[in-house]
């Protein structure tokens, strides 16, 4: 009978802790009993040839279709229950392994092969019905919204019990002779897995669930399949079992026999992809919950093709040969935990279906057994066949393992593209996720966002904030979005300054129009200066918007913005406010968008409002506008910062350039040089009420009367009337007038772009 009673999430959270240690004793068993390379160094040292130990290898998987039939077992009785029922009896047979000395004393090599097949069978019976059942139960007890993260903490828990339990293998392997070695190590391993078992009693949830019948039976099960996403997750799922399957029973061997690695050494370079296990299942457990599953799966699988080509390049019988295979080892606890932690969340979030997990998962298990265990019995007759191959080519080795290798990496590459096929499971692409490893500095990103997560007063949550925005990758764009509702002003400021550093995305954006559009003007001014900055033209309508605010400071703010987003559209408005608006300070903000927007039209109107401005560097920003309009502010900045070290020289200086290569097509062209170059002596004599006064004449002679609706026409004109007015006291002046004269003189810099 069904319970009514809700697992709730404080409660599953309360008990993950027996799930996690649970696990770690688990896989203490796992190594030292039936998988990794003390098992397969146990069946070499029995005798057995490749053939063979690839069958054996391949029962545990195989056993797995046994699923589909005894799937029901978990809906009628309880998933918990048949867990630990046939958890259980899997210990116990494990124990008549400990017999094999004696079987080896009475009996021939085949008797003893067919005495580990057959306890290896029943173990991997029980073992089917048992995880059946663990599947949906698992489901049940994790929350989706962290499984990401409870699946790094359980890998992180469990590799660091492999390393230690791999440290003492090694050791014993190394250090005694004989096949009671690995007796011992497989008493070991009972034990530990007799311990998970009590931990994993003590979890809630699993009870039986049989009044969802109509997902149960062989029907519902093949119905499964019609779901193509789920049928391409498989398919991708079976490529990638069989490819790393195929490639990774056999490395111990190969290790071993061709790049010459003793044995003990060859437990312990297993430590190796623990350690690549440990170092990166934080990062893609996170990622998974970050990002999507789907990202990570295709990333992993592309960091294990890269192992075939290494296998194959690896040094034989030198002093490099261990860093090398350690190195590879590395790489493979690497991308095998990136893989386990990607397809296991996409499995249970998105694949399955939580109303159909009855139906669903049996199948799951069974296509992963059947490629799991067709993987082994593939691997070990493929290298019995080619075992007579042994050739060099160039500085190439050829031997059994490397037509393995090929096939391998074609494998891999077939499962990446079925995963790339794939229904998305996050709010980003695959791509995306990558370009976000080369953007900024994405391990100081990762450092600053688990730093910030333990961070509790302000000023250390505003300087990881700043910290987060200097790495300038999306990676920190969840916890900077979090910052935004940080209780805290100076933390919610330095938040929207730091998203100002990252590159643009439309989650971001959309946070900084919400508080654009909020009650807070202090931080909706900076949001529309880091909306302006990002560029992206869709913050352009919220803008608008805002220049109807009846904040004077936004609406400036956001006329600036809008010009950087190059909005033309929003020009004419903007004249209009130029035109009426009483406020100076406003008219200043107008006239500087107008001119980063080339509204030629304007021309005159800001050449007005520069004239009756007071503040200089309202001046200066005023100028610039009109520099805007009329072309190249780059060369009138660089004009600019020299004139302000040196008026004298930076004016003589442009002045003899232009003399010097003076080609410009003038009726009086004598003239114009005689005045440039009375105007360079009298500059260079420190003369500036003379030398304005020349300056003038030149203006005279360079203004024509047929072509006075040009822009540069227009501005040199009324700052010719602005010397005679001023003389040489508004620096703005003398620069507009010989940064326009450049122009008019090398026609070609007019309107160019910035």
């Amino acid at each position: 009978m069904a319970s009514d009673h809700q697992l709730t999430d404080i409660e599953k959270i309360r008990r993950l802790p027996w799930f996690i240690s649970g696990n770690a004793f688990n896989s203490i068993f796992v190594v030292l009993t039936f998988t990794g390379s003390v098992f397969v160094l146990f069946l070499n040292e029995l005798g057995l040839d490749k053939s063979r130990i690839g069958i054996i290898m391949s029962l545990v998987p195989f056993c797995q279709i046994v699923g589909i039939i005894t799937a029901s077992w978990g809906t009628r009785f309880g998933f918990k229950r048949i867990f630990l029922i046939f958890y259980g009896i899997r210990k116990f047979v494990m124990l008549f392994i400990l017999l094999t000395p004696l079987i080896i004393k009475n009996s021939s090599i085949g008797g003893v092969y067919m005495w580990v097949v057959g306890v290896i069978f029943i173990f991997s019976i029980s073992r089917s019905i048992a995880e059946t059942s663990l599947l949906p139960w698992a489901q049940e007890i994790i929350p989706n919204q962290i499984r990401g993260k409870v699946s790094a903490a359980n890998n992180i828990a469990s590799t660091f019990a492999m390393m230690i339990t791999i440290a003492v293998a090694g050791y014993v392997i190394g250090r005694f002779a004989g096949i009671g070695k690995f007796i011992y190590l497989i008493a070991g391993g009972i034990i530990a897995g007799i311990i998970s078992l009590f931990l994993f009693s003590h979890l809630p949830g699993g009870r039986s669930d049989y009044q969802d019948k109509k997902h149960i039976g062989l029907k519902p099960m093949f119905m499964s399949l019609a779901d193509r996403n789920y049928r391409n997750f498989l398919l991708g799922l079976g490529l990638a079992t069989l490819a790393l399957g195929s490639l990774v029973t056999f490395i111990p061997l190969y290790l071993k026999q061709y790049i010459g690695i003793e044995s003990g050494r060859v437990v312990w370079i297993d430590l190796g992809t623990l350690v690549g296990s440990a170092t990166a299942c934080y990062l893609w457990g996170w990622a998974c919950d970050r990002f999507g599953s789907k990202p990570v799966m295709i990333i992993s699988l592309s960091v294990a093709a890269i192992l075939p080509i290494f296998w194959f390049l690896m040094p034989r019988n030198s002093i490099y040969s261990v860093y090398a295979a350690s190195t590879a080892a590395f790489i493979l606890g690497v991308s095998s935990i990136g893989w386990a932690i990607g397809f296991s969340q996409y499995f249970y979030v998105t694949a399955v279906p939580t109303e159909k997990r009855a139906s669903y998962m049996p199948v799951f298990y069974a296509v992963a057994g059947l490629l799991g265990g067709l993987a082994p019995l593939f691997a070990g007759q493929l290298l019995d066949l080619c075992k007579s191959v042994n050739f060099h080519f160039l500085i190439f080795n050829f031997d059994p393992y490397t037509f393995l290798f090929g096939i391998g990496l074609l494998l891999l590459i077939l499962a990446i593209y079925t995963i790339a096929q794939l229904r998305p499971d996050g709010a980003i692409t695959t791509q995306e996720f990558v370009g976000m490893m080369f953007q900024g500095n994405p391990m100081l990103a990762i450092s600053n966002n688990v730093r910030y997560r333990w961070s509790g007063d302000e000023p250390s949550r505003v300087r990881l904030t700043e910290r987060m925005g200097t790495a300038k990758t999306l990676l920190s764009s969840e916890e900077l979005i979090e910052a935004l509702h940080d209780p805290s002003f100076n933390v919610r400021h330095e938040a929207i300054t730091a998203i100002g550093k990252l590159p643009a995305h439309p989650k971001l954006i959309d946070h900084l129009i919400l508080i654009l559009g909020g009650n807070q003007p202090d931080l909706a001014l900076t949001a529309a200066w880091v909306l302006g900055k990002l560029g992206n033209k869709s913050a352009i309508i919220a803008l608008r918007e805002t220049l109807l605010s009846k904040h004077p400071l936004l609406q400036a703010r956001s006329a600036r913005a809008l010009a950087m987003l190059g909005d033309e559209q929003s020009a004419d408005f903007m004249t209009q406010k130029l035109i009426h608006e009483p406020d100076e300070g406003l008219k200043v903000a107008y006239a500087s968008a107008l001119g980063i927007l080339h509204a030629t039209q304007t021309l005159n109107l800001i050449l007005d409002l520069l004239n009756h401005i007071d503040e200089q560097s309202s001046r200066n920003e005023l100028a610039l506008a009109v520099v805007r309009i009329i072309g190249t502010e780059n060369q009138y900045v660089r004009f600019v910062r020299s004139f302000g070290k040196n008026r004298e020289t930076a004016a003589v200086q442009l002045l003899v350039t232009l003399n010097r290569h003076l080609n410009f097509p003038h009726p009086q062209i004598h003239i114009v040089k005689k005045h440039m170059q009375t105007c360079i002596d009298l500059l260079s004599a420190g003369d500036w009420n003379k030398g304005t006064l020349e300056l003038c004449s030149l203006c005279e002679k360079l203004l024509t009367e047929d072509n006075r609706d040009n822009p540069t026409q227009i501005v040199l004109a009324r700052c010719l009337d602005s010397l005679r007015q001023y003389g040489y006291n508004r620096n703005e002046y003398i620069l507009l007038t010989l940064h326009t004269i450049r122009l008019i003189l090398n026609p070609s810099r007019q309107n160019s772009p910035s």
